[in-house]
């Protein structure tokens, strides 16, 4: 027998699953995206989505679970934290959106699903599946919840790539004019800097760079949505009150290339934000996909001058000053990366008890 019993399987899920069940979701089909880009991507196919039923409970159900495992957080009033982390990921022809507890003693991060479909991650698609959390999370910010006698405080935390960032709020990529998840500066300013660093004093004390909030996003995305409403001599859209009802509704109504054209005047800015935490400070800065970006650019750098010593290689063999130079800038990036990976390391250990590894 190839096969295991069925006394094998029921111990098997009983000890991988522990309290958590199928009954825990519910299952349906909808129309979906099932290609990103290309000629197929109109197409629309019925597709699985798998959701949790009921978002406050199942968090309940996972804490009473993995409570044996979890030292929570102490706030300044004496209140007990704990920590429920975000993560989404596409491949597979899936994408999954899943919770873990990030107060673990032994510092792993288990994976919860929360909900995965059967089809390309589109902002169409995401907005179709994930709507149905928005409301249920959003419930639970910094809401203190009583787990087998004891209180705790929960606090949501979103941790994902840029490209997921960017999706999940309904704003363009980070190549865009406001690249920035969290604040209105501009691809150009960043790009024509006059080498001078980055910093409040310089670039935020003329009042022309502000914080972006939830309220910020959604007024943006009203805007863009009267223009395009406009532009196509419909009704005005006029639900200022709105936020997943109406404009969800006018969204699906509408093409992504006309609220592209629309959302460059007003923050770029292009669908309804999915997933409302308590700030947008809650969304985490990917620090290893910014630490991986500055070392592929070093090496980079390494790579353009060495073409460039095999091309001159009788002139470099006799150019000292050039050799001293370059051997001096590449000591000034590793130096610089060494700067990154030791402010990484503080900024890991001011995050939490996240599981970043450098």
């Amino acid at each position: 027998r190839f096969l295991p019993s069925e006394r094998k399987i029921t111990e098997a899920k009983k000890s991988r699953l522990g309290v958590f069940s199928i009954d825990d979701y519910i299952v349906t089909e909808i129309p979906l995206q099932i290609r990103r880009e290309g000629k197929d991507k109109k197409v629309l196919k019925m597709s699985p989505v798998l959701c949790v039923k009921n978002y406050k409970e199942y968090v309940k159900k996972v804490i009473t679970e993995e409570l044996p495992n979890i030292t929570p957080a102490i706030s300044e009033d004496g209140v007990s934290i704990i920590e429920i982390g975000f993560a989404a990921d596409s491949g597979g022809g899936s994408m999954k959106f899943c919770m873990s507890i990030m107060n673990h003693n032994d510092k792993k991060v288990k994976l919860h699903v929360l909900l995965m479909y059967e089809a390309a991650d589109t902002k169409l698609n995401n907005i179709q599946t994930f709507s149905q959390l928005t409301q249920q999370i959003k419930e639970v910010n910094d809401e203190i919840l009583s787990i087998d006698g004891k209180m705790f405080k929960i606090v949501q935390k979103g941790v994902f790539d840029y490209a997921a960032q960017d999706d999940i709020v309904g704003k363009q990529n980070s190549s865009s004019t406001f690249p920035c998840t969290k604040c209105t500066v501009t691809l150009n300013h960043l790009q024509n800097h006059e080498n001078k660093e980055h910093s409040i004093e310089n670039c935020y004390s003329d009042g022309n760079i502000e914080k972006k909030s939830y309220k910020w996003y959604n007024d943006n995305l009203q805007e863009v949505v009267r223009a395009v409403a406009s532009k196509q001599n419909n009704s005005p859209y006029d639900e200022p009150q709105t936020k997943n009802g109406g404009t969800t509704s006018a969204i699906l109504q509408q093409s992504l290339e006309d609220r592209k054209g629309a959302a460059k005047r007003f923050g770029n800015v292009i669908s309804v934000n999915l997933l409302e935490l308590s700030s947008l400070e809650c969304m985490v800065d990917p620090l290893l996909h910014i630490l991986m970006g500055l070392c592929n650019d070093n090496l980079k750098f390494m790579r353009k001058e060495a073409r460039e010593l095999d091309q001159n290689k009788n002139q470099v063999e006799t150019d000292q000053e050039k050799m001293d130079q370059l051997y001096g800038d590449i000591n000034s990036k590793q130096e610089l990366e060494l700067e990154y990976i030791e402010n990484f390391r503080e900024m890991r250990n001011m995050i939490g008890r996240y599981n970043l590894i450098v």
